[in-house]
């Protein structure tokens, strides 16, 4: 079973409006940002979106062991674009966590043929259509800052921020991540989404595609792991393990 490593990363994200305006009517109580369980996120910072589409994402074929998510259903997703000469190529993802800056990994800074990334999309389930994307916007990217301690031979430390040249607006489909603040990992199914590769080798998919992972204590993953290569001190407790017999990120979905 191929197992998933990926950075728990802890901190907090601003919750607020465009323009500076919260989605609250009045001030929250005391201890409403401390989440109950992983899914109790939209219900208390987005707004509803039954109106988007019509699509359900259940009913869609399997891809790559998950199914195509629908508009709205991932506010924080972000695509990051590298700008060729035949167009925009979009090869990692990143999470909304502030209206000017995009949680990533720092591998995903790195140049594709001499060429950085330059853009990111937000709002948009499907890179290949115009089809409701009127709440779809792209922004320019100002700079990345990457962990100070990131080595791109290793897998520790492999986190950035991006910042934006303009705020992004928040709306029905584009919102900041619902982060966990707590130090423990649930015990709940793990959600990952992206639009990396359908299949080895097969190009980044043009749709956001969603599915879920099981975690796994660090030190069972330990003993799973068939090389050590990128991680030569072994998992770090600042990491966590998942994995799941019928579903995977693959490349692209970084971030």
């Amino acid at each position: 079973m191929k197992v998933v490593v990926a950075l728990l990363v802890l901190c907090v994200a601003a919750i607020n409006g465009a323009g500076g305006q919260s989605f609250f009517g009045s001030e929250p109580s005391d201890d409403y940002y401390r989440r109950n369980d992983v899914f109790d996120c939209p219900s208390r910072y987005y707004p509803p979106v039954p109106f988007l589409n019509a699509f359900s994402a259940d009913n869609a074929p399997a891809v790559a062991g998950g199914v195509r998510a629908f508009d709205g259903e991932y506010q924080h997703m972000v695509a990051i674009g590298w700008e060729f000469n035949d167009g925009i190529k979009y090869l990692c993802g990143g999470s909304i966590i502030h209206s000017k800056f995009i949680l990533t990994a720092a591998h995903c800074s790195l140049p594709v043929n001499g060429i950085s990334p330059t853009t990111i999309r937000a709002g948009d389930t499907d890179l290949s259509s115009e089809e409701n994307d009127y709440l779809a916007q792209q922004r320019t990217i100002l700079r990345i800052v990457r962990h100070s301690l990131h080595r791109h031979s290793r897998s520790y430390n492999d986190i950035a921020l991006i910042e934006l040249e303009q705020d992004l607006l928040f709306n029905l489909q584009v919102s900041s991540a619902c982060i966990w603040l707590e130090t423990y990992i649930p015990s709940e199914p793990l959600q990952i989404v992206g639009f990396g590769e359908m299949k080895l080798a097969d190009g980044p998919s043009m749709t956001l595609q969603r599915g879920h992972v099981d975690h796994h204590p660090i030190d069972d993953c330990d003993k799973r792991l068939t090389t050590r290569r990128r991680i030569p001190d072994g998992l770090l407790e600042s990491q966590f393990c998942a994995s799941h017999e019928t579903m995977d990120t693959c490349q692209g979905d970084s971030g």
